[in-house]
């Protein structure tokens, strides 16, 4: 049986969600440890919201759950910190991609799939204040657009086929 995978990650970068606004600005854009205004650093800025952590995804484990030729999986986006040099490094604020009730994830979940699966994606927008533009879900031989905004607090189901 060949398999497709479809990572979400191409879809869902942290790059491709806008980042929250930065805290004001009190004479420089850079914090006195070198790093941008905005950045937190763990030793210095205590953890109040375990939940919001960015845990690193190995990509191991796909996302979703499979019966009967039909893929469910349920996405939110949600604003988090993200420590990029590891727990005792600095600490960013970022979008970043989970599923629903579970720790967000860098690179966000990964959608793996035989081909020929439908995929059905319930997606979430839960950044605060902020409109959500997500790409690539999608047959990318269908001709229906695969892009979809959606505003603060709306959810969204995508289906579409799993290429072969």
């Amino acid at each position: 049986m060949a398999h497709r995978a479809l990572a979400v990650v191409a879809a869902f970068s942290l790059a491709a969600l806008p980042a929250p606004p930065s805290p004001p600005d009190h004479g420089g854009g850079w914090t006195p440890g070198g790093a941008p205004v905005g950045a937190t650093s763990s030793p210095e800025t205590p953890r109040t919201d375990a939940d919001s952590d960015i845990v690193t995804n190995d990509n191991r484990r796909p996302a979703g759950h499979l019966d009967h030729g039909v893929l469910t999986v349920r996405l939110e986006a949600r604003d988090g910190i993200w420590y990029p040099e590891g727990a005792k490094g600095m600490g960013l604020q970022v979008a970043a991609w989970a599923e629903e009730g579970k720790p967000l994830q860098n690179p966000g979940p990964l959608i793996r799939v035989p081909a020929g699966t439908e995929i059905r994606a319930t997606v979430r927008n839960a950044l605060s204040g902020r409109m959500l533009t997500v790409r690539g879900l999608s047959d990318r031989r269908s001709a229906a657009p695969d892009t979809c905004r959606l505003a603060p607090g709306e959810v969204r189901e995508v289906r579409f086929m799993a290429p072969a």
